[in-house]
């Protein structure tokens, strides 16, 4: 009669510890889904916007002097095309984000 005993303890725990296994990996799916699922509110949108905005002011303030000790006309032209080129892509991502199943940016299935 022990060793019946001892053989159900074994598979006892390995049938506790399969469920614990199970039920971290649903804790972690949901969460994963919980944060695809959420979207960034927008207050975001506008906190992003408008440091974008006062980033080209500032750029546009500075640079608008008759003599500018470092830079030349063409590479004012250049950083201004770069830096709108950064937020335009940076816009592009986040309205890509909104939805991360569709898009360019789409998380696919291996």
């Amino acid at each position: 009669k022990d060793d019946d005993d001892d053989n159900m303890i074994v598979p006892m725990s390995l049938i506790d510890r399969c469920y614990n296994s199970v039920e971290t990996i649903n804790a972690v799916r949901s969460s994963k889904v919980n944060s695809l699922l959420s979207n960034f509110p927008p207050t975001h949108y506008l906190l992003l916007s408008s440091l974008a905005f006062c980033i080209c002011l500032a750029f546009l303030v500075e640079t608008d002097q008759d003599v500018l000790f470092f830079l030349t006309g063409f590479q004012l032209k250049l950083c201004w095309g770069g830096l709108i080129g950064v937020f335009t892509s940076m816009a592009v991502l986040l309205n890509d984000l909104i939805d991360p199943f569709t898009g360019p940016y789409a998380i696919t299935d291996f």
